[in-house]
């Protein structure tokens, strides 16, 4: 069996920028499992690990267009406090965890006045060339729930915590153009 659409594959990975720098990692005991096809990893990373088997490895150059995207200013936005839940606490450097229509975005917070913050929507990774070195550990067909719902599921199916959700606080967030109803947050 190989890697291909409609496979959930299991993979331990380490994610490095250009400075060698380790960004996030899934080691064998606490890997990655994911739906291959169903765009849940970066589409550089996906079409890399396409084709290979259990037990293959590979290092993988990902420029950013093929892994989190450019920068796009237009994420970077000035908020009015008031659109803030009063409650919440946040400092320079802090993402935030806003919910919208589509689900939850993040949003660092880059700058901050007595009236207004700026946060900028942008991926953390976006603007960044990556290197992965990976394995592929294991590859079963998708049952027919995980292929409607677009992702892994099951005990071995949610895999690695890519948000690093270190438990945060639930606050409310901003209601600007993105119609942010509610959020949280955590410390860097």
């Amino acid at each position: 069996m190989q890697v291909e659409n409609g496979k959930v594959v299991t993979v331990a990975f380490v994610l490095k920028d250009a400075k060698g720098e380790v960004l996030d990692k899934a080691e064998a005991g606490d890997p990655l499992v994911y739906l291959h096809g169903a765009s849940n990893i970066p589409a550089g990373l996906e079409n890399a690990i396409s084709g290979l088997k259990v037990g293959d490895k590979k290092e993988v150059h990902l420029e950013p267009k093929d892994a989190f995207g450019e920068r796009e200013d237009s994420k970077v936005e000035k908020v009015g406090r008031h659109r803030l839940d009063k409650k919440l606490k946040f400092k320079k450097g802090d993402v935030l965890h806003l919910q919208h229509e589509q689900g939850v975005m993040e949003a660092v917070v880059v700058a901050m006045t007595p009236v207004s913050v700026t946060l900028d929507f942008n991926h953390p990774l976006a603007g960044k060339a990556l290197d992965c070195s990976l394995e592929v550990l294991a590859i079963r067909d998708a049952t027919d729930e995980e292929k409607q719902h677009g992702h892994a599921h099951g005990p071995e199916g949610h895999g690695h915590d890519h948000d690093h959700d270190h438990g945060h606080d639930h606050d409310h967030g901003h209601d600007h153009d993105h119609d942010h109803e509610h959020g949280h947050h955590h410390h860097k």
